[in-house]
C-alpha cells in the first residue's frame, strides 16, 4: 500500500522527510506489479535477455547441411553390404551384401566393373589375392565363387573361374600372404584350405566344435590361427590337421568367455592378440 502526500511534512535533524499522519490525502493499495527489483533480480534478468537474444538466431526447424566429403561412392547394392575389399595396386574394389550379390567396381569414378553373381544368399566375405589377380566371394549359400584378371595388366577384365565347395555356410575367408591359396571358416565348426587355380581341396581342419568366428595366416603363411565361437584358439601347421596347439574358455591360462571374435597376429608371427565376444582380451605367445 502507498500513500500520496501533501506538499506540507516534517523533517528531522538530519535532513530526512516524513509524512505526518495529517498531511495523507489518498491512499492507494498495492497490486505487487510494480515492485522494485533487487539488484540480484535486475542481473538475472539481465543475463537471461543475453541468453535469449544468443539463441533468437537458432530456429529449431532449420534444416542443418552436412557436406559429403568421400572422394567416390557406389550405389548399386539393394541391401546391407557386409563386406568390402581394395585392390593392392590398382583403383578397383570389392564388395558383397544381402543382396546376394558381389560387385568389382572402379574407386575413381565409381563406374561398375564386374557384377559377381552366382549366390543364392547374403555375401559375406569378399577378399582379393595378394597379387590381385583372383578374387573370392563367400556366402550364406556355403558357395565360394573365384574370378580371374583376364589378363595381367588389364584390372578392368574379369573372368569366372570357379566355384569352391565345402562349408555348409561361409563366415570369412582369407588368402595365403604369398601364394594362391584361400583358407574359409564356416558356420560348421570346419576350415578349409584351397589351392587355386585349380580349386583342389588341400586340407580340411575340424577340431573346432562351434561356427569359426575368425581366422587368418600368420604374416609368414607358415602358419594358421583360427577361433570360434565355443571361446577356442587353435594354432595349425598348414601341412596338418592336427593342431599345434589349443586354447579354450576353460582353461585358467586363456580363458575367453562368450567366444573369440577377432584376432591381430604381429608382422614377426610371435604373438596374438585375441578379442572375445564378452570383453576380455588376451595376448597369446605364438
Amino acid at each position: 500500500m502507498t500513500a500520496k502526500a501533501s506538499s506540507t511534512g516534517s523533517h528531522d535533524e538530519e535532513g530526512d522527510f516524513y509524512v505526518d499522519q495529517d498531511d495523507i490525502v489518498e491512499v492507494i493499495e498495492d497490486d505487487g506489479e510494480d515492485a522494485l527489483m533487487d539488484e540480484d533480480e535486475d542481473e538475472e534478468n539481465q543475463h537471461g535477455e543475453e541468453d535469449d537474444d544468443q539463441h533468437s538466431s537458432v530456429h529449431p526447424d532449420e534444416e542443418i547441411l552436412l557436406e559429403d566429403t568421400s572422394i567416390q561412392s557406389f550405389a548399386l547394392h539393394s541391401k546391407s553390404v557386409f563386406a568390402v575389399a581394395a585392390h593392392p595396386t590398382a583403383p578397383l574394389a570389392v564388395s558383397g551384401g544381402e543382396d546376394d550379390a558381389g560387385y568389382l567396381w572402379d574407386t575413381t569414378t565409381g563406374e561398375t566393373v564386374l557384377r559377381l553373381d552366382g549366390h543364392e544368399d547374403s555375401v559375406v566375405a569378399v577378399e582379393f589375392s595378394h597379387d590381385g589377380q583372383l578374387v573370392a566371394t563367400g556366402g550364406m549359400d556355403g558357395r565360394v565363387r573365384i574370378w580371374k584378371q583376364q589378363q595381367p595388366n588389364s584390372w578392368k577384365s574379369w573372368e569366372f573361374l570357379r566355384q569352391l565347395e565345402g562349408v555348409d555356410e561361409v563366415v570369412w575367408l582369407k588368402w595365403h600372404p604369398v601364394g594362391s591359396v584361400l583358407l574359409v571358416g564356416g558356420q560348421d565348426s570346419t576350415v578349409w584350405m584351397y589351392q587355386l587355380p585349380s580349386g583342389t581341396s588341400m586340407q580340411v581342419f575340424a577340431s573346432h566344435t562351434g561356427p569359426v568366428n575368425i581366422g587368418n595366416f600368420i604374416p609368414s603363411g607358415k602358419r594358421i590361427i583360427t577361433g570360434d565361437a565355443e571361446g577356442t584358439l587353435i594354432y595349425w601347421d598348414p601341412r596338418s590337421t592336427s593342431p599345434l596347439w589349443k586354447l579354450n574358455s576353460s582353461d585358467e591360462r586363456f580363458g575367453l568367455t562368450g567366444g573369440v571374435i577377432s584376432v591381430g597376429v604381429n608382422k614377426e608371427g610371435t604373438i596374438a592378440v585375441v578379442g572375445g565376444a564378452e570383453g576380455g582380451v588376451k595376448v597369446v605367445t605364438l
